[in-house]
Parts: structure tokens; C-alpha cells; sequence
């Protein structure tokens, strides 16, 4: 919540992408944005 806080994004963001991270690594975030 703190990084949510300081980047000025919902919780629930930050918390999508680091499981993305953690599950499919950067390649994963890159998709990110692209419906996938």
C-alpha cells in the first residue's frame, strides 16, 4: 500500500503486477496493457 500510496495508483494495481512479476517475470509485465 505504500508503494500504491507514493506512485498514486489503486492497491489492487500494484499488488496485479507484482503477482504477474512473480509468476511470469518481466515478460509478463511488458503485456501489460495489451488485454492479455
Amino acid at each position: 500500500e505504500e508503494v500504491a500510496e507514493l506512485l498514486q495508483i489503486d492497491p489492487n494495481t500494484v499488488r496485479n503486477h507484482f503477482k504477474r512479476y512473480r509468476t511470469e517475470g518481466l515478460a509478463g509485465l511488458n503485456r501489460v496493457g495489451e488485454g492479455v
